[in-house]
């Protein structure tokens, strides 16, 4: 009996030990689940897979058929068929066009996705550590924030613009609209720091070059003189001719001392009034080989001059010839 007692009371001390030491003692933890993104962002790798992270949501641009159906439905793009199928809120504009509608509500969550990834790499950019493409990488991030938030704009107009990363500022409490001019400034400022910084050519398929930030830069341009009366000073500075009256039939990017583009404008059918002021152009295109010498050069005329007829080059300098054909 005497030593039945005695078990119980060292087996309480025993008990009563552990429970102390467990209170007293600091454990240190390692998490290997997951990683801080204080830490990993800032190294060369985990910025280069931040940039990465960037292109995701594209794939709910172009690799389902959200982005095609908001994009080209309902525009001169598209043509209904003989049935009224899925998605007629997008082809007729109906009442059932709304905030909930499922393709609608993928792509706004996926250009804000790119955004919100693009904000995070650019704040990032700035603590990476340095190595010889970082300035590549974020002109990366850049240009597709332009981008996405080119896609915002004209589907949404003026909504919210985001230019903060969640990371640095926190979530965002309070939704505030943004002008459509203020969606532009920073979508020409990011596609300008694109265009200077990214490289010609890239070594991964499907990663933007100087080449796709000067396009989008020129397609911003244009669409911005949407938002200006005709004939206004901002109109004129962000087009240098008038969009109702011609067409770019094509353009080339070109890097001559600076970057500028050049390409070829044609007059609209219905611009004119009547055949004074209506131009058309007129082309030397050979339907055949077997021909020598110095051919015609094309231009725009009036149609009232080219009705009546108009020689292409000078009979002095034509010296195009083909056996059995006489050229005047």
């Amino acid at each position: 009996k005497h030593t039945a007692m005695n078990n119980r009371t060292i087996y309480s001390f025993i008990v009563g030990c552990g429970i102390s030491a467990a209170t007293s003692c600091s454990i240190d933890e390692t998490n290997y689940s997951s990683l801080d993104q204080e830490i990993v962002y800032p190294t060369e790798a985990g910025f280069s897979g931040l940039v990465e992270a960037c292109y995701e949501n594209i794939y709910y641009l172009y690799g389902k058929m959200d982005g095609i159906d908001l994009m080209e439905m309902g525009t001169d793009l598209w043509m209904n068929g003989g049935r009224n199928g899925s998605h007629g809120e997008l082809t007729n504009y109906n009442e059932n066009l709304n905030t909930s509608t499922g393709v609608v509500r993928v792509v706004w969550n996926a250009l804000y996705g790119i955004v919100a990834y693009c904000n995070t790499a650019i704040y990032y950019a700035n603590t990476a550590q340095a190595d010889s493409t970082r300035t590549a990488k974020v002109a990366e991030a850049y240009f597709l924030r332009g981008f996405a938030n080119w896609h915002i704009v004209e589907n949404w107009g003026g909504v919210v613009l985001n230019t903060t990363s969640v990371a640095q500022a926190g979530a965002v409490e309070r939704a505030e609209r943004a002008t459509e001019e203020q969606f532009y400034d920073l979508i020409v400022s990011d596609l300008k720091f694109a265009a200077d910084n990214l490289p010609e050519t890239q070594g991964d398929r499907g990663r933007v070059t100087k080449y796709s930030a000067l396009a989008m830069l020129a397609k911003a341009y244009l669409q911005r003189t949407r938002l200006y009366a005709d004939g206004s000073a901002e109109k004129k500075q962000y087009a240098k001719f008038d969009l109702d009256k011609y067409y770019i039939t094509w353009y080339v990017i070109k890097d001559q001392g600076s970057w500028h583009v050049d390409g070829v404008l044609r007059a609209r059918s219905d611009a004119g009034t009547d055949d004074n002021d209506t131009m058309v152009s007129l082309d030397f295109r050979p339907n055949c080989t077997d021909y020598s010498g110095k051919a015609p050069v094309g231009k725009e005329y009036t149609l009232k001059t080219a009705k009546a007829g108009v020689q292409l080059s000078d009979p002095a300098q034509n010296t195009l010839s083909r056996t059995g054909y006489t050229f005047n």
